[in-house]
């Protein structure tokens, strides 16, 4: 994975990633996964299927957490950097903040349902003109 110094260490300081030197063994590199998320790193791809998601497991860090933070945590939930490039801090969080989204969400789909309704409504009322207008010339 090729991040900026920003990003990455926002990601170690979050606990998503571990900092490894270069060189070291699969063996060292394994002790240290295993220090620090508690449980044999898999090696295979058998045992890989049984390792538990990380992504979208990790919880938002708190809402005046800083940009390295909610940049780590919304790559953590499939975000770029390119999705994040100029985004501010409140512009991040507010991409996970669930109950403005379902807010906004709802009052579209109200909006669009009224919408509909009224449409709905005025071509009924088209059609009973017309048939209005065929009964008279009769």
């Amino acid at each position: 994975m090729d991040l900026d110094k920003l990003t990455a260490g926002g990601l170690v300081r979050q606990g998503t990633l571990v900092e490894i030197e270069e060189g070291l063994s699969a063996e060292a590199v394994a002790k240290i996964v295993a220090a620090r998320f508690g449980e044999k790193p898999a090696t295979d791809t058998e045992s890989a299927a049984s390792v538990p998601a990380q992504s979208g497991d990790a919880e938002p860090p708190r809402g005046n957490a800083s940009r390295d933070d909610w940049v780590a945590y919304a790559i953590t939930q499939g975000k770029t950097e390119d999705d994040l490039a100029g985004l501010k801090q409140g512009e991040i969080r507010a991409l996970f903040d669930t109950d403005e989204t379902e807010a906004k969400a709802n009052a579209e789909a109200e909006a669009a349902a009224e919408a509909q309704a009224k449409a709905d409504a005025d071509a009924k009322a088209a059609e009973e003109l017309a048939a209005a207008g065929n009964t008279d010339n009769d």
